[in-house]
């Protein structure tokens, strides 16, 4: 379900903020969602030859029963509904190079903000940033006595980068408009965060931010938590 959501997520929000389609987005989702019918094809196939007498909808439905979508027809019916309402409904489906000519002129901050804020579960960011003081976190090396290791900052503890996991297809493309939402989604919360403590520690805190996520980018990042 979180694959899922994290899909639909970036094919909504690909056409939400710029009111146009990227045709890889289209190719990508409906390989995603070809390649998981034939899964779950697979798979249900393989429970009735070993369970002829059970219905694999039903058991499915009582083995998730505290979650709302756990009716996998309706689940694949929904995939469904909105690649055809995204990639064949709509007019402003276009090529990757009428794309990148139209990508800079992206909806304004504050209404990409608003949007953020309403699908920050969705995106994988469940919870705003903390307002419990984090300290300075350490892990300890055995071969290492002075300093005590490497350490992380409070910032980087609460640094959230959402589904990014999720990607794994080699879609550089992708995963740079994903890293990009994260980095809004981090000066979004900080800038609220701050909002009251001026304008020079609202910026540094989102530089801070920035420079965490470009280590992460270089594999620089040199914090791991172990949780």
């Amino acid at each position: 379900l979180d694959e899922k959501n994290y899909m639909l997520f970036t094919l909504r929000n690909t056409y939400n903020e710029m009111n146009i389609i990227h045709e890889n987005n289209c190719k990508q989702y409906n390989k995603w969602v070809q390649n998981r019918k034939k899964e779950w094809t697979f798979l249900s196939n393989e429970f009735n030859k070993i369970f002829p007498e059970r219905n694999v909808q039903i058991h499915i439905s009582n083995i998730f029963k505290e979650y709302k979508e756990n009716n996998v027809d309706i689940i694949f019916g929904t995939l469904n509904y909105e690649y055809n309402n995204f990639c064949k409904e709509k007019p402003e489906l276009v090529s990757a190079a009428k794309y990148n000519l139209k990508a800079p002129n992206a909806k304004s901050p504050r209404i990409y903000k608003s949007k953020e804020h309403e699908e920050s579960s969705v995106f994988g960011c469940k919870t705003k940033i903390s307002k419990v003081k984090k300290k300075w976190n350490c892990y300890s090396n055995n071969k290492v006595t002075k300093p005590e290791g490497v350490c992380g900052p409070p910032r980087r503890q609460q640094l959230c980068l959402g589904y990014i996991f999720l990607i794994r297809d080699g879609n550089e493309e992708g995963l740079k408009d994903h890293i990009n939402k994260a980095a809004n989604y981090e000066a979004m919360h900080l800038k609220e965060k701050y909002e009251n403590a001026g304008g020079d520690k609202i910026c540094n805190a989102i530089l801070g931010s920035y420079a965490d996520i470009g280590d992460i980018v270089r594999g620089l990042d040199v914090w791991r938590d172990i949780n």
